[in-house]
């Protein structure tokens, strides 16, 4: 899967444009927790496609992992969206709710939790 990453580079070299080859090569920097590069991968994928649901998803993640106090508040904007824009994906609510946990939103939690 690692090498996938070498690919997506050289089509994103070939074509600049190609949001998906971002987003896939976000998706790998994710799951090797190159967490700073996945999220520029992310925004581009943003920049480029601003209705990608599963963009903003990730970037939210992102951002509640690294657990600053302002990356919170960000990352809960971020899986607004990706609620907004994809409607009924129960991951999105998830991960939301633990974001609202760590905020000590308890009852928005449950909420999404529901």
């Amino acid at each position: 899967m690692f090498g996938a990453l070498a690919d997506f580079s050289k089509v994103i070299e070939f074509n600049s444009k190609d949001h998906a080859a971002y987003f896939n090569r976000g998706r790998i920097r994710y799951q090797k927790r190159d967490l700073d590069n996945a999220l520029a991968d992310f925004n581009k994928v943003i920049d480029l496609d601003p209705k990608e649901s599963d963009a903003y998803f990730y970037r939210g993640r992102i951002k509640g992992q690294k657990g600053e106090k302002g990356d919170l508040d960000s990352a809960l904007a971020d899986l607004n969206i990706a609620i907004d824009l994809a409607q009924n994906e129960w991951l999105y609510y998830l991960v939301r709710g633990t974001l609202k946990q760590k905020k000590d939103d308890l009852n928005g939690a449950l909420l999404d939790f529901d």
